[in-house]
């Protein structure tokens, strides 16, 4: 509830798939932004450094929760991209070879 000129208003629920679409389109427009400003600033090399730091970091971060397998690999980024992003998703394949579709 919030009150707006002195009038109290109900603050609506969106549904899921509209909360993901908002987020999902926040988070795309703030790293546009941001890769956009540091190619401008530092270039295109900034970017690939950038990459490679966060690659290292999420592999770290994936290992410590014990994904250390393709299958749990792609099930942690099904259930990620599934709840946040609302994707679609499909995992395809053996346990040692893996496609994941969104």
């Amino acid at each position: 509830m919030i009150t707006l000129y002195g009038e109290k208003m109900e603050v609506p629920v969106l549904p899921q798939k509209e909360k993901q679409k908002i987020f999902r389109e926040m988070w795309m427009g703030a790293m546009m932004g941001y890769i956009g400003f540091i190619v401008e600033k530092l270039g295109i090399e900034a970017i690939e450094e950038l990459n490679s730091l966060g690659a290292k970091k999420c592999a770290l971060d994936l290992r410590s929760k014990g994904i250390d397998d393709p299958l749990k690999f792609a099930m942690n980024y099904a259930v990620v991209n599934k709840n946040v992003f609302g994707s679609d998703v499909v995992v395809e394949g053996m346990k040692t070879k893996l496609s994941l579709l969104l």
